[in-house]
This record gives C-alpha cells, sequence and structure tokens, in this order.
C-alpha cells in the first residue's frame, strides 16, 4: 500500500543554503537524528544519479539515489531498503530575504 505524506514548513534559511544542505545526502546525520551514517557512493558532481548508503535507527541500511537535481528550487531522492522503499520530493522558494518555505 502507498502512502503518501504533504509536508510545509518555513525555516530561517535562504533557499540555497538548504538546498545545499539537504542536496547532499552526506549531510544527513547533522540534521536527521535517525541518520546514523551516510556516506557518499563513487565520485563525481553533486548530479542527478548520485548515490548513498545509509543507517538509520529502525530502517537499517538503506540506499540514497538522487533523482531531481534543479537548484535551488527542486530535489527528489528514491530511497530503497529491506523494510521499505520511499520517494522524496522537495520544493524550495523564498519567503521574504532569508527564508525557505519548503514543500514536500
Amino acid at each position: 500500500m502507498a502512502s503518501r505524506l504533504n509536508l510545509a514548513i518555513d525555516i530561517d534559511e535562504p533557499p540555497e543554503a538548504l538546498f545545499d544542505l539537504m542536496a547532499d545526502v552526506g549531510n544527513e546525520p547533522a540534521w536527521n537524528p535517525d541518520a546514523l551514517e551516510v556516506k557518499r557512493i563513487g565520485d563525481g558532481p553533486l548530479a542527478e544519479g548520485a548515490e548513498w548508503e545509509g543507517r538509520y535507527k529502525g530502517m537499517g541500511t538503506m540506499r540514497v539515489r538522487l533523482d531531481e537535481y534543479e537548484p535551488p528550487s527542486r530535489l527528489g531522492f528514491t530511497t530503497t531498503g529491506n523494510k521499505m522503499d520511499m520517494r522524496w520530493r522537495f520544493a524550495y522558494s523564498p519567503r521574504g530575504r532569508t527564508s525557505t518555505s519548503m514543500r514536500r
């Protein structure tokens, strides 16, 4: 059964900073308490097709693939693992001069 989660949040950071933080999944342990360790697989520029492998509380090891990369406005990821597969899509838009509205 597929489920969908819609989320909207305002964050006191400019869109570029938030986009850059989230686009590099290796940063996830800094903001997601369930991400224990996340490492990039392979080399090359941060672009569609980049992949990471991570260990997550309650989920075990998961592979994350960057599917959509449109700085600084859109990101998309596919996450696969033994317990669950997920697709994440994020849209970033300016809210004032120093804030971002993020929608999932």
